[in-house]
């Protein structure tokens, strides 16, 4: 059986990274086949920015869209432009590597664990973590391991690689769109969260094995059993990325979610993540407020959900349909004690205005993923966990 490799490529210079369009019509290729003790992936998951799943032949080793952390051999020591964080935590990082080049494992262990505890939310943190999460994607998706081995790395590199995907250099400095790394770098994280989330015996505080009975449909499952999270996310994994709730028969095995998933807005990069425990599942270009009327950063709640909504707009109530109804096809309100009314994710009448500041304040996105967002959130009502969105 062949396993599936993902090479790491180290860049120097942003120069050598091509760069794309956010919407790229990146390659598509089928999930990583899956080992014994793991269900059958089926079609490859629908996402946007994160779309794509490379395969054991997706060209990665061949100089196709390498993921460029900073290479420590290009530099001596911390410049003059990086943070007193920052510069401590290259240091950390130089030191690191001096360690474990002269063969002490332990002294080279001792200094990563400060590294992360101490300086984790540095980007020099992240870009450590970038080059052990691809070490680790290797190790999960080679079905030549241990499954046991696997697992443990595939459940490290998710979280680890998620971390590092607002890393500067993986976005391009004249647009401010992610570059083909960045795509790629999602990519690996899909295949890999894709083994994780389809390991047939469940993965303590991960997953849990669970078979469909009568009566049972995904959002009666998540409101029975207070899942802190919408149908889609019962779904997306356990039917190879479809979301038709109706392909759901009695006796099917499923693997239920045991994470919390929370939605995370980045201001600045335009993009909305949708996160299971901390590891990304799926990415999407959003609209932001205008400088005039700005998306205040914050941590919400999502209050409610509809479809066709109605706009009750400033000037009086808009029906949906009418072609002034800005909200499109869905409108999610959120709330949180500063903001507790008027704040909300929704589609839109104008999805060329997606990937710019253009609200008055709402996060918007294109409308067949406001109406696929529906199914990924959920309330409090039943006395389950509202989804929180977090937003930077």
């Amino acid at each position: 059986m062949r396993p599936t490799w993902i090479v790491l490529g180290v860049v120097v210079g942003l120069g050598t990274v091509a760069y794309i369009k956010l919407r790229s019509q990146a390659d598509t290729p089928a999930l990583a086949k899956p080992a014994d003790g793991q269900l059958p992936a089926g079609e490859s998951p629908k996402t946007d920015v994160s779309a794509s799943t490379p395969s054991s032949d997706s060209g990665m080793g061949a100089g196709r869209g390498v993921i460029p952390p900073t290479p420590l051999a290009a530099t001596t020591g911390p410049n003059e432009s990086m943070t007193g964080q920052e510069a401590q935590a290259r240091a950390l990082r130089l030191s690191f590597a001096e360690r474990l080049g002269a063969g002490d494992a332990a002294g080279a262990a001792a200094l990563l664990e400060k590294l992360e505890k101490d300086y984790g939310d540095t980007d020099e943190a992240r870009r450590q973590g970038l080059e052990k999460g691809i070490e680790d994607s290797r190790i999960a998706l080679d079905d030549r391991k241990s499954l046991e081995a696997r697992t443990e790395a595939g459940l490290r590199a998710r979280r680890s690689l998620s971390r590092a995907l607002f890393l500067p250099e993986l976005f391009d400095a004249t647009s401010g769109r992610p570059t083909e790394a960045r795509v790629r770098l999602s990519q690996i994280i899909a295949s890999v969260q894709t083994f994780v989330m389809t390991r047939v015996d469940g993965i303590a505080g991960v997953t849990k094995p669970y078979d469909v009975i009568a009566g049972d449909n995904p959002l009666r499952i998540v409101s029975r059993d207070k899942l802190a999270y919408g149908p889609h996310a019962l779904l997306f994994w356990n039917q190879g990325g479809s979301l038709d709730p109706k392909r759901l028969k009695v006796g099917d095995r499923l693997l239920v979610p045991q994470e919390t998933l929370t939605i995370r807005v980045s201001l600045a990069r335009h993009l909305l993540g949708i996160y299971l425990g901390d590891a990304l599942v799926k990415e999407f270009a959003v609209g932001v407020g205008r400088t005039a009327t700005p998306t205040f950063p914050g941590t919400y709640e999502v209050k409610d959900k509809y479809l066709n909504p109605d706009w009750h707009s400033p000037t009086g109530v808009i029906p949906y349909g009418d072609p002034k109804n800005e909200l499109g096809d869905a409108w999610i309100p959120i709330s949180s004690p500063e903001k507790p009314k008027g704040y909300g994710i929704h589609g839109t009448i104008k999805p060329d205005t997606v990937g710019t500041d253009c609200s008055n304040g709402c996060v918007r996105l294109r409308n067949e993923e406001a109406v696929e967002m529906i199914g990924w959130v959920r309330t409090a009502k039943g006395e389950g966990q509202a989804t929180r969105v977090v937003i930077r």
